[in-house]
């Protein structure tokens, strides 16, 4: 059994919830594979909760869906080996919940919400579309190795976002205006990056 966790609130700017529901009810007619998906977090709009509710209802998935109808600290968010935590990316570009999910280690995995965006293909944890998506959850269900593969990336992602003590350092010299010893290029090249990162992780959450 795979369970899809889904941390976020239920509102009406979460509109590529449709994309995942889809997904599960072709798996499901298809393959006849049960996938769970559990939604975690705040009902905030009512209209968009009720239509997932007559989306599951219609296409026979409803057992399959559930809701904490709160949010819940990571801590009490259950996390078992068959559990998978599906989050938002706008391209390869990820928000910091998904840096939270893979520190909390969650494995974690991406569905690119941009349809204009485009992933760079290094990990199979980042889905391109929904047929990328459909591609991975079976390789899930029916390759073992794929979670291990999954968590493998996502110590790398998590690794990414990270300096080390000199780059640190040599940040906060120049945030703090301290005259260091002459900079090079791929120490510049690595400041640019990192605050390019640190924007688009603002911009995205």
């Amino acid at each position: 059994m795979i369970r899809l966790n889904i941390i976020s609130r239920i509102a009406g700017d979460k509109d590529f919830f449709s994309h995942y529901l889809e997904t599960v009810s072709e798996i499901f007619s298809e393959n006849n594979i049960t996938i769970f998906v559990n939604f975690i977090g705040p009902i905030e709009d009512l209209n968009t909760y009720n239509k997932i509710i007559k989306y599951c209802t219609k296409h026979g998935i409803e057992k399959q869906i559930s809701f904490t109808k709160k949010a819940l600290p990571y801590c009490e968010i259950e996390n078992t080996k068959k559990d998978v935590f599906l989050n938002a990316s706008i391209g390869s570009f990820i928000g910091y919940s998904s840096i939270e999910s893979i520190e909390n280690s969650f494995k974690t995995i991406f569905f690119n919400v941009d349809e204009t965006s485009f992933i760079k293909k290094k990990y199979i944890s980042f889905c391109q579309n929904k047929t990328e998506f459909k591609d991975l959850i079976l390789k899930i269900v029916f390759d073992n190795n794929t979670l291990n593969l999954i968590e493998k990336e996502n110590k790398e992602i998590f690794k990414s976002f990270h300096l080390d003590t000199e780059e640190k350092q040599l940040l906060l010299n120049i945030l703090n205006g301290k005259k260091k010893k002459k900079i090079t290029k791929y120490q510049s090249l690595l400041l640019i990056t990192t605050m390019v990162i640190f924007l688009k992780i603002v911009m995205i959450v």
